[in-house]
């Protein structure tokens, strides 16, 4: 056999749901450290996370590699949690048996290895592996890794492994969770339109340019999750919703946007200042916007015009409220926007508060 290829030893476990082959068996740190791929979605991509090529798994936090290298090290954490990889490019005659004993060969020149579970854990073996006095140390190299094989699983069933191992006992971020269950796991249609008008809207309005936070990312003033959430809670409950394109309720909501900028123009100069394109700000007018849709709707208004929205958005520039500053001083109309003391909305953060805000501001739309 080559130098450049490993042969392990394995058992057969049963097929996966699409009728490739899965096996299990161990494989020296050395060999493994320097042969398996992740596949990492890039924020800065103008693709969306699991779409082909693109990738599907979340930024690995060095921290959480720092960790567990210091806890293997330190004896506080052991090596016996099987990984779980699958070989892109498996060929039939990688797996063969002789005397009854099943073996997978590993080339290390060609073999596409990659991580579904278990990437800090990966990287963390990498780490000593590529620190030669500490890997000589540990005796590292010769310790035997438990990895369950998947052989020639397609990406998307690579994905739904992916998801389903770090759904159940650990929930993926629900920045990333939110967009990439769409076609790996069932959804509701609702679900699925408020995750693409979210998508439209973080790409194309000029309202939320650069504002809302993608998978893996932390440029922006809020997680995309949390606009699409409120869409779902606001929004999504509205029966007209459902029977509306998803083209067509993004023109109302970059309308409606716009209509909120003509009226508080102040809070979208330096947005991030202000608490209106965040959660509390979101949960607000996307509260209020079905009734003002009904008023534009019963009144024979264009709801691609942003004054249609404008018009009833008045009340935003003469509400009132005290800040958070001791003493505290009255602030009104964009003023109370304010992130910090200075503003008021800050008062309404919790549940109660988001809750008595909604009701004040649909009270003042009727």
């Amino acid at each position: 056999m080559s130098n450049n290829k490993v042969k392990v030893q394995v058992l057969r476990l049963a097929d996966s749901v699409n009728g490739k082959p899965v096996v299990i068996g161990a494989v020296r740190a050395g060999d493994y450290a320097p042969m398996f791929d992740v596949d990492q979605y890039d924020p800065s991509s103008e693709g969306d996370i699991g779409d082909e090529g693109e990738g599907y798994q979340r930024t690995e936090e060095e921290t959480r590699v720092v960790s567990y290298v210091k806890n293997l090290v330190s004896k506080q954490s052991d090596t016996n949690t099987a990984l779980i990889c699958n070989i892109r490019n498996f060929k039939d005659s990688d797996l063969s048996e002789k005397n009854g004993i099943l073996y997978l060969e590993l080339d290390r020149d060609i073999i596409e290895l990659f991580v579904v579970d278990a990437q800090h854990r990966s990287a963390g073996y990498r780490t000593i592996m590529e620190d030669k006095e500490l890997a000589d140390s540990l005796n590292f190299q010769d310790i035997p890794l438990p990895v369950i094989f998947y052989l020639g699983e397609d990406l998307d069933h690579e994905k739904l492994t992916f998801f389903n191992t770090n759904f159940y006992p650990k929930a993926v971020a629900i920045n990333n969770k939110q967009e990439l269950q769409i076609g790996i796991i069932e959804v509701t249609d609702k679900e699925k339109k408020a995750i693409q008008l979210m998508k439209l809207m973080r790409n194309n309005s000029p309202t939320w340019e650069g504002k809302l936070i993608k998978p893996n990312s932390k440029i922006g003033l809020v997680n995309s999750s949390a606009f699409t959430t409120s869409i779902k809670q606001h929004i999504a409950t509205q029966s007209w919703f459902e029977s509306l394109e998803v083209s067509t309720l993004y023109t109302m909501f970059d309308s409606f946007w716009e209509g909120v900028k003509i009226t508080l123009p102040e809070c979208f100069e330096e947005p991030e200042k202000y608490a209106l394109q965040k959660a509390v700000g979101l949960n607000t007018m996307h509260s209020i916007l079905p009734f003002i849709f009904m008023k534009i709707k019963d009144n024979g208004e264009k709801v691609d015009d942003p004054t249609s929205w404008a018009k009833y958005l008045g009340y935003l520039k003469t509400h009132k409220t005290d800040n958070r500053e001791i003493p505290p001083t009255p602030v009104e109309g964009h003023l109370f926007w304010l992130t910090g003391k200075s503003g008021g909305a800050g008062r309404y953060s919790s549940a109660a508060g988001k809750a008595e805000l909604i009701e004040t501001f649909k009270n003042a739309i009727r």
